[in-house]
């Protein structure tokens, strides 16, 4: 079997380990693929959020910008959509959040921002909101296994 790369939230170490906790400081380790999404790499983090460059694996758009958070209560699940809205509000009056939703294994919530294109957050289409709906659902509606 065949280890797949995988990268440490905290530091950005790309490490063949396979699933679990990063060589070098122990931090959690994940696949570099979110949803529809590469990690490229990390540009900051606080206490609750990781930030990091990433790449529509599509589209092959290599400005995005997309922000973790673990995943624990829907409370949390609603501060963080809030959170994206307030992002998109106030990285760029052009930009806007593309897409939120967990990552593969349920632990993290994500939400992609494209600093280039408008807010679909602030003026969605029809679709949008459909597919954004779904997602807010998914996020505040399942329990964390």
């Amino acid at each position: 079997m065949t280890n797949q790369t995988m990268l440490c939230l905290d530091c950005g170490f790309k490490s063949e380990h396979g699933p679990g906790l990063c060589p070098k400081d122990g931090g959690h380790l994940m696949s570099p693929i979110v949803s529809h999404y590469e990690l490229l790499s990390k540009i900051g983090s606080d206490l609750e959020t990781i930030v990091f460059s990433a790449r529509h694996l599509e589209h092959d758009s290599a400005k995005l910008k997309i922000t973790l958070r673990r995943r624990t209560t829907a409370e949390a699940a609603e501060e963080f959509i809030q959170y994206a809205r307030q992002t998109a509000k106030s990285m760029s009056p052009e930009g806007g959040t593309l897409d939120v939703g967990l990552t593969e294994d349920g632990t993290f919530m994500f939400f992609v921002f494209d600093p280039e294109n408008r807010d679909e957050l602030q003026n969605p289409t029809i679709e949008h909101q459909i597919l954004m709906m779904d997602a807010v659902t998914e996020l505040v509606g399942h329990d964390h296994d």
